[in-house]
């Protein structure tokens, strides 16, 4: 680094004083400090600031009204479908994990040790639930390599 043990002049440093003075922070009402809005631009932002109906992740100045339960258009009556559930299930956690110890944690197909691994499904895990948890049928590939493998498969990715 060039400027590693050497000091600012007394005139940089008042200069970094005066521009410190000056605040860019996101006001609610005013936009950001320092600029000028017009008369209506600043009504609008005064209507729809709320600090009571602020929430976490919420965007201040703008009104977000997102669709929510039986209002969104990909509402399906409150059902999970029935392969989520067991894709959840602590057994399938269980077999991931023999599925990587019994492999050494390293992929099968390009022979890579560590890193995005994930566990396939020799049967797939649709069409053969009788051997989903059962390690025989687990093989531990790289993320590359198991996309591959579905890819050959002429399924698309996960299918």
């Amino acid at each position: 680094m060039w400027n590693i043990g050497k000091k600012h002049s007394e005139k940089s440093i008042n200069k970094m004083k005066e521009s410190k003075k000056i605040s860019w922070r996101r006001n609610p009402i005013q936009g950001m400090t320092g600029q000028t809005h017009s008369e209506k631009t600043k009504l609008r932002m005064k209507q729809t600031f709320n600090p009571t109906k602020i929430k976490k992740g919420q965007h201040i100045g703008k009104k977000t009204e997102f669709k929510k339960g039986a209002l969104h258009p990909c509402w399906k009556g409150g059902k999970v479908p029935f392969e989520q559930i067991e894709r959840n299930k602590y057994e399938m956690y269980v077999w991931r994990l023999a599925v990587f110890q019994r492999d050494n944690y390293t992929c099968q197909n390009c022979g890579k040790r560590g890193g995005t691994l994930e566990a396939h499904h020799i049967y797939s895990f649709r069409n053969y639930p009788e051997y989903r948890f059962l390690p025989w049928n687990g093989q531990t590939l790289c993320k590359r390599c198991h996309r591959q493998v579905h890819t050959k498969m002429g399924k698309g990715f996960y299918a």
